[in-house]
């Protein structure tokens, strides 16, 4: 139903505070909507995350590979900041 009809469809003298309500109920499901928005995120970082074949994650892996050698040569042949 369009706007301008339901708001038609309220008795004229009460017209005002149905807006009022229309508003501030919109705000709250925003509020709302934010609010379970935000602890989802929470709660699934929380969950363990599984490879894409949906077997769970090898904690035996590093996170990161290790530097090569020669980038830790090089790293420590650069002058030291005194």
């Amino acid at each position: 139903m369009a706007a301008w009809a339901l708001l038609q469809s309220v008795p004229q003298g009460q017209r005002s505070a149905y807006v009022a309500r229309a508003i501030l109920q919109t705000q709250e499901k925003t509020v709302l909507e934010e609010t379970l928005r935000r602890v989802l995120r929470e709660e699934l970082q929380a969950l363990p995350v599984s490879q894409a074949d949906g077997s769970p994650p090898n904690p035996e892996l590093p996170a990161d590979p290790p530097f090569p050698p020669q980038m830790m040569d090089f790293l420590n042949n650069l002058p030291h900041a005194r």
